[in-house]
């Protein structure tokens, strides 16, 4: 199966990529924790941890613009992909 791709990513971007395992509900970093988006916004996906269900969330490292000056942004999961496939049968 050839691996997935992100489409629509910041251009050249740094996103922090961790796995979820909902088995145990715990989070682990995908790779070295990052993913890079290419320069027309494509991530090509990290290898999957197990061939099981799993979640991968990206969240991008990249300057928010939204945000007035000196205000904290309300909503920090704003430039984060979860990541989700249908669960296979037992």
């Amino acid at each position: 199966m050839p691996r997935a791709r992100i489409r629509s990513a910041k251009l050249s971007s740094t996103y922090r990529a961790q796995w979820f395992d909902r088995r145990n509900g715990s989070w682990r970093g995908a790779g070295i924790g990052i993913a890079r988006s290419s320069q027309i916004g494509i991530i090509e996906l990290l290898d999957f941890p197990a061939d099981t269900d799993w979640g991968l969330r990206l969240m991008c490292e990249c300057a928010s613009t939204t945000a007035p000056a000196g205000k904290p942004d309300s909503n920090p999961y704003k430039n984060a992909f979860l990541i989700q496939p249908e669960a296979k049968g037992p």
